[in-house]
């Protein structure tokens, strides 16, 4: 077992050392090169892309879900509002709508975003107060029934409410606006770090295997060199029947040379 792995590593030292071996070691020098290139330019875009899958699965969605929400929420404070100076149902109809709207909003937003699911709930609970207390008012107004001391007090408590509750839309909105604006900026930052990267990648494989060619070229135009002289010396008569042809073995042109030096003996 010792004799034939000695033996197949000789036979892979001589085969590296041929020309043949050289030259295959320029495609495989190559091979890497560009395998390592490819490699690096594919988990780059993996990342890009769950960064943009994100985008546009969560902070997208969930910006529009907001936009909508503070929009309903308004629209119903204004209908509610309506009701009060007009003394009209259809206006508390209008906003009975638009709040059933709001909470479906509310409600698509969370389940977009379920680690802010619980804080879209609480918005929803302080809503639906809001909303059972405009409602009681308006109808309080429109039938004239309570003290106009008691209901100013309420119209008060219930314009702060809603207040906080669109302080609140529009915190979160503005939390998911620079979430999806960072996330735009970080894979357009990225995007120009690989074009660098990758152009850096490229250079410097095209600058190693330009080098390893070049050795490895040297070594082989070396020899082929060195068999042309050593022949047109011989042909020129500066050397005499004795001359032998040295030179490296384990390559193509070791066979020429001994071919050359076996005739020169049996001469």
């Amino acid at each position: 077992m010792i004799t034939t792995g000695s033996t197949l590593t000789s036979d892979g030292y001589r085969f590296m050392g041929s020309i043949k071996g050289r030259i295959l070691s320029i495609v495989i020098v190559a091979a890497i090169g560009f395998a390592t290139y490819i490699a690096l330019n594919f988990m780059q875009a993996r990342h890009q892309a769950s960064q943009l899958e994100k985008i546009q699965n969560q902070h997208f969605p969930i910006q529009v879900q907001l936009q909508q929400a503070v929009f309903a929420l308004k629209q119903t404070h204004a209908y509610l509002e309506e009701a009060v100076f007009t003394a009209e149902q259809s206006s508390l109809d209008r906003a009975q709508s638009v709040a059933t709207q709001f909470l479906s909003t509310l409600d698509a937003a969370g389940r977009i975003e379920p680690d802010a699911a619980a804080s879209f709930q609480e918005m929803a609970v302080s809503f639906n107060s809001y909303y059972s207390n405009s409602v009681f008012l308006a109808n309080k107004l429109i039938e004239g029934t309570d003290s106009g001391d008691d209901l100013a007090q309420l119209g008060k408590s219930n314009l702060a409410a809603f207040e906080h509750l669109v302080a609140r839309l529009e915190k979160q909105l503005g939390n998911e606006t620079l979430a999806f604006t960072q996330g735009i900026d970080s894979v357009s930052e990225r995007a120009r770090k690989n074009v660098t990267t990758g152009a850096l990648t490229g250079l410097m494989t095209t600058l190693l295997i330009v080098l390893v060619a070049w050795f490895l070229l040297q070594r082989v135009v070396g020899r082929i060199e060195h068999m042309v002289t050593s022949l047109k010396n011989i042909a020129e008569q500066k050397s005499d029947l004795s001359t032998r042809i040295q030179g490296e073995n384990g390559d193509e042109m070791s066979g020429l040379e001994n071919g050359f030096n076996t005739g020169i003996d049996q001469s």
